[in-house]
């Protein structure tokens, strides 16, 4: 039986977090930040934000090259290599210490990749993923944080920033959180992803959830009329083919077609006429390395 990939997205335009579930466990998980100390803590896992950014005079260039590396990094680093089939995102309005437009423009490229990728998409509002979690939705970031310890015994606390040294001004440096406030949200929502995937394929029924969890499956708001187990997945209805930067496969578009480590390509003793590289055969038809499907073969 093929198992399932959910993702959580927990995303800002300074930091942000992706968690990976497969069936229920812990996978893998990403994450970036403007901090060096924590980026650092995890050299597989842990993506700075180039701080040379900082140094564009233009504010607005400075802006599109750090939505650009995000796009890079959302879909290259996490979408791509994943290829999950489900991904819940929090979805804020309006955050204190960002501009509301800003959170919009990188939530629209998260949404836009899961979209091109053929994810399958649910927006979860804080008050939702709070209640969902810590069965309060007033609750604070370091509730939740220790909402995911107690419930699923996950920890990242290891990957935040050292904390500062002390200094005459600041005698007591408070430690900076935000790394691991970041990956406590995205693994909270990922939960909340596979929870509705056990739901609604009955593996679990509702009545058995927390009554506080079962208040979020059940929430109707003036935005959303009915609902959440009675809507869709938001999921491109045209299928997964797309224009979009790199296609997952080179020869179909298909999103699980040729990817190295998941296809199941035949190499064969035919070279590609193109490119001299040797060519192997797909679903799709022969192609190469280099994407040249349906170029002629000549054998050695």
């Amino acid at each position: 039986m093929t198992k399932t990939v959910v993702h959580g997205w927990d995303i800002s335009l300074n930091h942000g977090a992706m968690v990976e579930l497969t069936d229920g466990e812990l996978t893998n998980f990403w994450y970036y930040t403007n901090m060096a100390g924590s980026a650092a803590k995890s050299k597989k896992r842990g993506h700075r934000i180039p701080p040379e950014f900082d140094k564009i005079p233009d504010r607005h260039i400075k802006m599109m090259a750090r939505l650009a590396w995000l796009e890079h990094f959302m879909d290259k680093k996490v979408l791509m290599p994943s290829l999950p089939e489900f991904v819940g995102i929090e979805d804020y309005a309006i955050r204190a210490e960002q501009g509301a437009h800003y959170l919009g423009e990188v939530g629209g490229i998260a949404r836009i990749l899961c979209w091109f990728r053929g994810a399958k998409m649910r927006l979860h509002d804080p008050t939702s993923v709070k209640m969902f979690t810590a069965h309060d939705g007033t609750c604070q970031k370091d509730e939740i944080q220790r909402a995911v310890e107690k419930r699923w015994d996950k920890d990242f606390s290891h990957l935040d920033q050292p904390p500062a040294k002390p200094t005459a001004k600041n005698p007591n440096p408070r430690p900076n959180k935000t790394t691991s406030e970041d990956l406590a949200d995205a693994f909270a929502i990922a939960q909340m992803v596979w929870t509705e995937v056990q739901m609604r394929r009955g593996d679990i029924e509702l009545k058995s959830l927390h009554e506080k969890e079962i208040r979020v499956f059940n929430r109707v708001t003036k935005t959303y009329k009915v609902s959440l187990l009675d809507r869709e997945w938001i999921h491109n209805p045209d299928g997964v083919p797309t224009p979009h930067g790199e296609p997952v496969c080179t020869t179909c578009g298909s999103r699980r077609c040729c990817l190295a480590k998941k296809s199941k390509a035949v190499t064969t003793t035919r070279k590609c006429s193109e490119c001299n590289e040797p060519q192997f055969d797909t679903p799709s038809g022969a192609t190469c390395k280099n994407g040249h499907g349906g170029a002629p073969a000549k054998d050695e």
